[in-house]
């Protein structure tokens, strides 16, 4: 297999099929996970967080059902999930930002941190955020 343009470290791994670089336990993305009642909330909290590069994107999904119990009653209802990426640097300040502009009481703010990530998608996410792009290097035998 011939690899061009693939800037492989310790740090990363090539995925044969797909023919690009992974960041392998890189620790330096993640997503965070929350639910809203609606597509307006998601898509306000949402365009907040990016305007304010807390997040580089969101993705929201269509509403689903929610079963839980709340105040000892039963509820059921509709609720819309949002994915949003950012880094690890800016992790805890996003969810500071998110529970502040939470509609809900008590909201589901979970970290996912992953193990891997595509290397373009990576960057892409620490140049809208404004971070600097660092790549290290092994040193030269001599």
């Amino acid at each position: 297999m011939i690899v061009e343009h693939a800037r492989l470290t310790p740090n990363l791994a090539l995925d044969e099929e797909e023919g690009y670089a992974l960041r392998m336990n890189t620790g330096e993305v993640c997503i965070l996970y929350t639910t809203v009642g609606s597509a307006d909330q998601a898509r306000a909290m949402a365009q907040q967080l990016v305007e304010q590069q807390c997040v580089a994107c969101a993705h929201i999904f269509p509403a689903g059902q929610s079963i839980y119990c709340w105040e000892g009653k039963l509820v059921e209802e509709n609720e819309v999930v949002v994915f949003l990426k950012t880094k690890e640097v800016l992790k805890a300040e996003a969810m500071d930002q998110l529970a502040s502009i939470h509609p809900y009481e008590c909201p589901c703010i979970l970290s996912i941190d992953l193990n891997a990530a595509n290397d373009p998608y990576v960057d892409w996410i620490s140049t809208v955020l404004g971070l600097s792009l660092i790549h290290i290097s092994e040193p030269t035998r001599r």
